[in-house]
């Protein structure tokens, strides 16, 4: 088993060498109270370590044994002034008698890998194609760091409209990758990949960079800008420069800080809370507008919307697909409608696509919506296009 912390360097850059050293002794003693007789733990590079398992039968003893290995280590960790919640990425490798120790190694630091990619705390078992799925994908973020800064990663604008009269309310910010050789490179793909390579800062910086510069080209040919949306990453958030930058754009561009809204996602949210929000007061500070992404995704945030600096929450295209049709769904909607209300917050219904659901929205109070019903996402020149129809935009 090849056990990796995730997001350790946020540790010892947040809290100091010492607190991560903690955190490492402490990981250390858990993993030790989970070994059995034979087994074997040893901690072999900076947040890595390797347990050696002669006593294992089949699979299902290999899933219990790394289920309490990802339980152990994602209890809160106390490092005097702070609790961590830290997890880990495991990849597991079992050997035939042909195989070596180096290869058997090698396997389970593919799989380990593979649930990185995965999302993080979790759990892999190395099979034939493992390895051929993980150097895709260290290839996809070779060629995803050499195309950062020459134009390849570019903004297409979704609009969004008011419900009421279908005036346009402005435009969401969405990646588009045009990569040399694959083409346009799905965004879930390469964001994906971002996250877990670390640049997804570096890469959305550009992006906002790019959003900024398409919103000003906007306003200097109709005069004045439709709100802006940008899509933000948790780690961007936390990083340092997100805030000067978002600043230093406003400064330069003739887009008033009332018409950008960040975007972050619920799932984001309650993952740190705590640490978002006063990077999110920051923000509202400058007279930003702020907005939950995919709402409705992560029902534990109800609990602490109102910590939250929002003024709008942003329904999941997954609620708004089942609208009349699934029971579920549909009370979903209503109560984040009503929840909303009573919060005197605006609600965007993302994903519309066909008439009947912008009727629905409409009759419980939604106040905007974007989805193929009204347009799909477009570069630029097709949204200067969009803009010149005719389509009327909000006051």
């Amino acid at each position: 088993m090849f056990i990796d912390l995730d997001g350790f360097k946020e540790v010892n850059d947040a809290y100091g060498h010492a607190a991560g050293d903690r955190v490492l002794t402490t990981i250390a003693d858990r993993l030790r109270t989970l070994l059995r007789e034979g087994d074997l733990v040893g901690r072999v590079g900076g947040d890595e370590f390797v347990i050696v398992s002669t006593q294992i039968s089949d699979a299902a003893a290999v899933a219990a044994v790394a289920d309490r290995m990802v339980g152990a280590v994602a209890q809160p960790i106390d490092i005097g002034h702070a609790s961590i919640d830290q997890t880990v990425s495991i990849g597991v490798a079992t050997a035939e008698t042909s195989v070596t120790a180096e290869a058997l190694l090698a396997r389970a630091d593919f799989a380990m890998y593979e649930a990185k990619q995965a999302g993080r705390n979790r759990w892999a078992v190395y099979d034939d194609n493992t390895r051929q799925r993980v150097e895709s994908n260290r290839q996809l973020i070779a060629d995803l760091r050499s195309g950062l800064g020459t134009g390849q990663f570019e903004i297409w604008l979704q609009p969004e409209l008011r419900l009421a009269d279908d005036a346009l309310v402005g435009f969401e910010a969405l990646a588009r990758w045009h990569h040399p050789t694959r083409g346009l490179v799905p965004a879930a793909e390469f964001i994906e990949a971002a996250e877990s390579s670390g640049l997804i800062v570096e890469l959305g910086n550009e992006l906002v960079r790019t959003a900024f510069g398409q919103m000003a080209l906007i306003v200097d040919a109709i005069g004045r800008g439709p709100r802006l949306r940008i899509n933000l990453s948790r780690r961007q958030l936390l990083s340092d420069s997100i805030l000067d930058l978002i600043s230093d754009e406003l400064d330069r561009s003739a887009l008033a800080p009332e018409d950008l809204c960040c975007e972050i996602t619920e799932t984001a949210l309650i993952d740190d809370p705590d640490g978002l929000v006063q990077r999110l007061e920051r923000l509202r500070d400058l007279g930003v507008e702020l907005a939950i992404d995919d709402f409705g995704t992560g029902y534990s945030s109800l609990t602490h919307l109102h910590v939250f600096p929002v003024g709008v929450l942003k329904i999941d295209r997954s609620f708004v697909a089942g609208l009349g049709t699934d029971h579920e769904a549909t009370m979903i909607v209503r109560s984040v409608l009503g929840l909303a209300k009573s919060l005197d917050l605006e609600v965007v219904a993302e994903g519309v696509e066909t008439e009947a659901q912008r009727q629905m929205l409409l009759d419980l109070g939604c106040d905007s919506a974007q989805g193929y019903l009204f347009a799909k996402p477009m570069p630029l020149a097709e949204a200067l296009t969009y803009i010149s129809s005719g389509v009327v935009q909000a006051s």
